[in-house]
């Protein structure tokens, strides 16, 4: 089978992005941050189609596929947050709270600096 990318067109990207925010409006009844893109394939194979993975603010996530073939992409968003020990989300937080750690040492670091100046 030859690997085709589907990756989506900027037009496509807007259009998904819409349909994601509608989807999350009506699953919570108001708009939730996407926070980071959890997952992603673009290729065809024969194990699976191309899809999109994405946490929510809200520890929610969403998924998306069926862009490729020319009809309506298939959106669903979880019934339960995300397991915080699966793998995918254990490294998702794991790397949220190293890049909170670094701000915060930044800051420090910045306080530190002005009132040294002072």
């Amino acid at each position: 089978m030859k690997r085709t990318n589907h990756k989506p067109s900027p037009d496509m990207r807007v259009k998904l992005d819409e349909l994601y925010v509608a989807a999350i409006r009506k699953r919570f009844g108001h708009v939730v941050a996407i926070e980071k893109r959890i997952g992603v394939r673009y290729t065809d194979t024969k194990h699976g189609a191309p899809y999109e993975r994405y946490i929510l603010e809200n520890q929610f996530t969403l998924f998306c596929t069926n862009w490729h073939k020319g009809g309506e992409p298939h959106i669903s968003i979880s019934e339960k947050r995300a397991d915080p020990s699966s793998f995918t989300i254990r490294k998702f937080l794991a790397a949220k709270k190293a890049r909170a750690e670094r701000k915060a040492k930044r800051a420090k670091e910045a306080a530190k600096k002005s009132s040294a100046k002072k």
